[in-house]
C-alpha cells in the first residue's frame, strides 16, 4: 500500500508538472489571441455589458418602473443574469455556450409575451403555481423508486438506507406533506398524465391529445414564428450535442476548445441584446412606467449605436 500510495503522488506531481510546463508555454499565446480576436466584436460585446448593468441600475434605484409582479420580475431579473453570462462566453470565444445561453433568453422571451398577451394575472397564476406541480412530480417520482428498492431483493439495507436519508434531506426544509398538498390543489391546471408546461390550461381545448404546447406552437400562437427559426431552431441545432455544433468550434479547418470569434459573434449578441430590450420595455409597458418613453429611447440609441451603426 504504502508504495501504491508513493507510486500515486509520483504520477500526479508529473502532471502537475507537464500541465504548469504546458500554461507557461501557450497562455501567453492565448492572451494575446483572445486581445487580437475579440477587438472586432468590443463594441457589441461591451454593449451587452451596458445593457446588463442597466438593468441592474433599474432594479436597484428605479423600482417604482415595476409593478409587484413576482413573475415578471423574476424574469426581468433573469434575463439580467443571462446576458451578462453571455458576454462572458463571448469575450472567450465560447459559441457553443453563448449559443445555448441566447436560446434560454429566447424561451424567457417567448414567456414574457404569452403572459402579457392577455389575461397576465391569471397566466402569471399559473406560472407560480407550476413549482407546486415540479415539486410534487419529484416527491412522487422520488417515492416510487424508494419503493422499488425495497421490493429489490439484490439491493442491501444500506443503499436502501443512503437513499432515503438523501430523500429526506432533499426537503428538510419543506414539509413533505404540505408539498403533496399543494400539488392536489393545482393539479387540475396541467396536463393529468404529463405535467411538463405551465401553459397548458390555455390552450387544452386546442391541443387535446397531443400532450404539452410546445416552444414551436406558443411561437406559432404569439404570431413570432419567424423568430423562432431565426433564433431558436438555429441555436437548437448548434446547442444539442450532434455533428452541426461543430460549426462553432472550428480553426483554421480544425476542430478546436481553444477560443473561437465570428460573424456569429456578432450575431448572438446583437439577437441576445434584442430580445433582452423588448422584455424590459414590455415589462416596463405592463407595469405602467412614467419612465418607458425615456428608457426606450435610451436603449434604442444604445442597441443602434452599438449593433447597426459603423
Amino acid at each position: 500500500m504504502e508504495r501504491s500510495d508513493k507510486l500515486a503522488d509520483k504520477i500526479i506531481q508529473s502532471y502537475n508538472d507537464e500541465l504548469n510546463k504546458y500554461k507557461e508555454l501557450v497562455g501567453p499565446g492565448l492572451k494575446k489571441l483572445l486581445d487580437e480576436e475579440r477587438t472586432l466584436y468590443l463594441k457589441q460585446l461591451n454593449a451587452l455589458y451596458d445593457i446588463h448593468m442597466f438593468q441592474n441600475y433599474l432594479i436597484d434605484y428605479q423600482s417604482a418602473c415595476f409593478s409587484k409582479n413576482r413573475t415578471l420580475s423574476l424574469f426581468f431579473s433573469k434575463v439580467a443574469g443571462n446576458i451578462f453570462s453571455l458576454r462572458q462566453c463571448l469575450m472567450v470565444g465560447q459559441l457553443v455556450s453563448a449559443s445555448s445561453i441566447e436560446r434560454n433568453i429566447f424561451e424567457t422571451y417567448v414567456d414574457t409575451r404569452l403572459i402579457l398577451e392577455k389575461d397576465t394575472e391569471e397566466r402569471c397564476l399559473l406560472y407560480e403555481n407550476f413549482q407546486h406541480v415540479l415539486l410534487g412530480e419529484r416527491v412522487k417520482t422520488y417515492k416510487k423508486y424508494l419503493k422499488g428498492l425495497d421490493n429489490d431483493e439484490t439491493v442491501d439495507d444500506k443503499k436502501r438506507k443512503e437513499e432515503k436519508e438523501y430523500f429526506e434531506n432533499l426537503y428538510k426544509d419543506i414539509d413533505i406533506d404540505t408539498i403533496e398538498s399543494n400539488y392536489q390543489n393545482v393539479k387540475e391546471d396541467y396536463h393529468p398524465k404529463y405535467p411538463h408546461h405551465w401553459a397548458w390550461k390555455i390552450f387544452k381545448d386546442e391541443i387535446k391529445g397531443q400532450g404539452n404546447p410546445n416552444l414551436k406552437f406558443l411561437c406559432k400562437k404569439l404570431g413570432i414564428y419567424n423568430d423562432y427559426l431565426h433564433v431558436y431552431a438555429t441555436s437548437s441545432l448548434e446547442v444539442h450535442n450532434h455533428p452541426l455544433l461543430a460549426n462553432m468550434m472550428i480553426r483554421n479547418g480544425n476542430l478546436t476548445s481553444a477560443p473561437v470569434f465570428s460573424d456569429a459573434t456578432g450575431s448572438i449578441a446583437g439577437i441576445s441584446a434584442s430580445l433582452v430590450i423588448e422584455i424590459i420595455l414590455d415589462i416596463l409597458e405592463y407595469s405602467k412606467s412614467k419612465k418607458y418613453d425615456e428608457i426606450g429611447l435610451f436603449l434604442s440609441h444604445l442597441f443602434k449605436k452599438s449593433f447597426i451603426d459603423n
